[in-house]
């Protein structure tokens, strides 16, 4: 497990910085696609997406980062800014713009994000598979199980999108 742990880490100061700088570059577009929603393995329900990335004129290593739900019911609209650290840095901010700030971490083509909001954790991750750009958001609690020492956690809801680049499709 230790060595484990050690080649994780080596991994990512060798090869960790390497794509970060293009990441966001990559994502600047508008990109559509359905988000399926499950709780707790079942399909609950789907909602269409716009998500759409602009570098900030204005700022050095700085994006728009905003997610259109296309919802009858519940239309919303995220709008964040993505500030990359540093330039050399793979750690970018998701700023919400509330004064909650979301820390992500970009290797090669997928960027992550773990944290937690009361007792719930939520991971984020924004990938790139092929052409699409895969947006997922898991959420879960502390689990009972611990088994020598190690801790597990639940995956109870997830939220997925495969988004397509300049889709002109209505949702």
């Amino acid at each position: 497990m230790k060595g484990l742990v050690l080649f994780l880490l080596l991994a990512s100061v060798i090869f960790g910085n390497s794509f970060a700088a293009s990441f966001p570059e990559r994502c600047e577009g508008r990109w559509q696609g359905m988000m399926y929603i499950w709780s707790r393995g079942v399909l609950r329900d789907s909602v269409g997406i716009i998500f759409t990335v602009q570098p900030i004129a204005t700022e050095v290593r700085a994006w728009t980062w905003t997610t259109e739900y296309i919802s009858e019911k519940m239309p919303m609209t995220k709008a964040y800014k993505l500030i990359q650290k540093s330039e050399l840095s793979n750690e970018f901010l998701l700023d919400e713009g509330d004064g909650v700030v979301l820390t992500n971490y970009v290797f090669e083509n997928k960027m992550y994000s773990l944290f937690k909001v009361g007792k719930i954790w939520l991971s984020s991750s924004y990938e790139f598979l092929n052409e699409s750009l895969v947006f997922e958001v898991t959420s879960g609690i502390k689990s009972k199980v611990e088994s020598k020492g190690v801790l597990n956690f639940t995956f109870d809801f997830l939220q997925r999108v495969i988004l397509k680049k300049n889709v002109n499709e209505k949702y």
